[in-house]
Parts: structure tokens; sequence; C-alpha cells
């Protein structure tokens, strides 16, 4: 009896790739002040497309996903009606998008 090897393959991450979609979606929907709370976006995800997760991209957290897609600038705020420091996101100007630069 031979068994198959199953290869795991880690879909890209990028600036289309459904993860950095989703990402966008909860920002749309959840931002205040240009910005989405990443804890809030990820319980949306959570609702609306279980099948995106940071592993299935090979990343550890969501803070990586938005770090290696290029397609966000993120940072801790501090908030008046919660307590502690949260990671919030916003989306990169299409023309910052490490997919528009061109050399030369």
């Amino acid at each position: 009896l031979i068994l198959a090897e199953q290869r795991h393959v880690v879909p890209p991450l990028d600036c289309s790739s459904p993860i950095v979609e989703c990402l966008r979606q909860a920002e749309a929907l959840l931002a205040v002040d240009g910005w989405a709370l990443l804890d809030d976006a990820i319980a949306f995800i959570g609702r609306t497309d279980r099948d995106e997760n940071p592993a299935r991209y090979g990343c550890k957290n969501w803070r990586q996903v938005l770090r290696n897609s290029g397609a966000f600038e993120f940072e801790r705020q501090a908030l008046p009606e919660r307590s502690g420091l949260y990671t919030a996101y916003r989306s990169l100007p299409q023309s910052r998008s490490p997919t528009n630069i061109t050399i030369g």
C-alpha cells in the first residue's frame, strides 16, 4: 500500500489575496476616522469567511498578514473607551502599494 504524500500549497500573499480582500472589506465596514481595529476585523472575518486565516498563507498571526501583504499600514493605538493598546490598520493608497511601484 502506497500512501500519496499530500503537500500543503501555500497561496501567495499579496495585495490581491483573498485574505487581503477580507481585511479591506472589514476595514470599509468598521473603520472609524480611517482606521479599523484588527480585533474587530478578525471577528468580522470569522463570521463571514471562516476559510481565511493567517496559517493558510504561512503566517503566524494577523499582524504578520498585514505586514507581509504590503497592502496596509498599522499601528498600536490606545482607545479612550477601552483599556490597553489595540492594533489598528488601514489600506495603503494604491500609488504606495508595492505592486504598483515601477523602477527605471
